[in-house]
C-alpha cells in the first residue's frame, strides 16, 4: 500500500521541491488529482477486501448521520491545532498555493470541492484507515502505528519545507489518534476536505 498510496505522492513532492512545475489550468490540475486519488482509493479498498477482514474493520463503515458533527469537531480542532503549532524559524519553501493554480472561474470552485473531496478520501483511507490498522497489527502498538503513519503522511508534503513537514506531521498524529478513538474514517475525510477548501479560499 505504501508503494501505491505514499511513494508516488512523495516523489511528486520531492520533484515540486526541487523543480516546481509550470502553472496549468485549474480544471486540469483538479482532474488529474481526482483521477489519481480515485485510483488510489480503488486499490486500497481492493486490498482491504482481499485481507479477509471487512471494510468496517478498517473504519470504512457505511456513512451515518453522526459523521457530520464529528467532522465539524475535527475541523475546529484542526484549526486550533494549526494556530498552536509553534514557528521554529526553520527554512521554508513556498506553500502549495505558490506551486499550484488558483481557482478563478465558477467551474474552478466546483472542481475545487471535487478534487479536495477525492484527495482527502484517498489520504485518509490510505494513511489512517489502512496503514494504522495494518501497522497496529505489525508493530503491536497503536501509538507506534499512529507515529509511522503520520511520518508517511507528512513525507509527501516536504515541498512545504521542514516547518511544513512538522505541521503536517502534527496533523497526522492528531487525525490518527482521533481515528483510533472513533473507529470511523468518514469524519476525518470530510474534515480534511473542508480544511483544505478553507485554506484555498483564504489564499485565493
Amino acid at each position: 500500500m505504501v508503494a501505491v498510496g505514499v511513494v508516488p505522492n512523495l516523489l511528486g513532492a520531492v520533484h515540486s521541491l526541487v523543480h516546481p512545475p509550470p502553472p496549468v489550468p485549474y480544471w486540469l490540475d483538479s482532474l488529474q488529482l481526482v483521477f489519481l486519488s480515485g485510483c488510489t482509493i480503488l486499490v486500497t479498498l481492493y486490498l482491504m477486501s482481499r485481507s479477509g477482514e471487512s471494510w468496517e474493520h478498517f473504519g470504512v463503515a457505511p456513512v451515518c448521520p453522526i459523521d457530520a458533527p464529528f467532522a465539524f469537531i475535527v475541523l475546529i480542532a484542526s484549526i486550533l491545532i494549526w494556530r498552536l503549532i509553534p514557528d521554529f524559524g526553520l527554512p521554508e519553501k513556498p506553500l502549495a498555493h505558490d506551486y499550484f493554480p488558483r481557482p478563478r472561474a465558477r467551474v474552478d470552485y466546483a472542481m475545487m470541492a471535487l478534487k479536495y473531496g477525492f484527495a482527502a478520501c484517498a489520504e485518509e483511507i490510505v494513511t489512517r484507515a489502512y496503514l494504522i490498522t495494518r501497522l497496529t497489527t505489525l508493530l503491536r502498538s497503536r501509538g507506534e502505528a499512529v507515529l509511522v503513519a503520520a511520518i508517511l503522511f507528512a513525507s509527501y508534503h516536504v515541498y512545504q519545507g521542514l516547518q511544513g513537514f512538522i505541521d503536517v506531521f502534527v496533523f497526522g498524529v492528531m487525525y490518527g489518534m482521533i481515528f483510533l478513538g472513533i473507529g470511523r474514517v468518514w469524519p476525518l475525510v470530510l474534515a480534511h476536505a473542508l480544511y483544505n477548501i478553507r485554506l484555498e479560499l483564504m489564499l485565493s
